[in-house]
């Protein structure tokens, strides 16, 4: 039998707050740009102001950096792993269980496999401050 608490905790939904994030003081634009590919942030180099708008990046991001196939690796640190897959997803909410997924796949087939159990991939983004990781509440899943 399925422990309910379990089920519900796989169904909760995190995504990237940016808004929070912003409102703390952090330069997302300055965050997103440096996560872009080589390819793109010498394109930004050669522009005057190489910060753009953080839905300039996300979107570059999602079409053409996340492609690259070292994007998210599994030598990268766990936070930052999940914060390129939520940018490599245009930032859409996951489950916990769509991102613990994601993880797995990219890790089972690395050098270096890895297992991360679901309490504490949870635990790890109810606990984020720098990323800007949180949970998606109710009233925002009905919007």
């Amino acid at each position: 039998m399925v422990d309910a608490a379990k089920e519900v905790k796989a169904e909760a939904s995190y995504f990237i707050d940016m808004n929070r994030m912003e409102a703390e003081g952090h330069s997302m634009g300055a965050m997103l740009a440096s996560r872009r590919c080589k390819s793109c942030k010498k394109i930004l180099l050669q522009n005057a102001s190489p910060i753009a708008d953080s839905k300039v990046h996300l979107k570059r991001i999602a079409e053409c950096c996340s492609q690259e196939s070292d994007y998210i690796s599994a030598n990268m640190p766990l936070l930052e792993a999940v914060f390129r897959i939520f940018l490599a997803s245009g930032n859409r909410p996951m489950s916990l269980k769509e991102i613990h997924n994601s993880l797995s796949e990219r890790w089972t087939v690395s050098g270096f496999p890895k297992y991360l159990p679901i309490v504490m991939l949870e635990r790890m983004l109810d606990r984020d401050d720098f990323y800007g990781i949180s949970r998606l509440s109710d009233d925002q899943k009905e919007s």
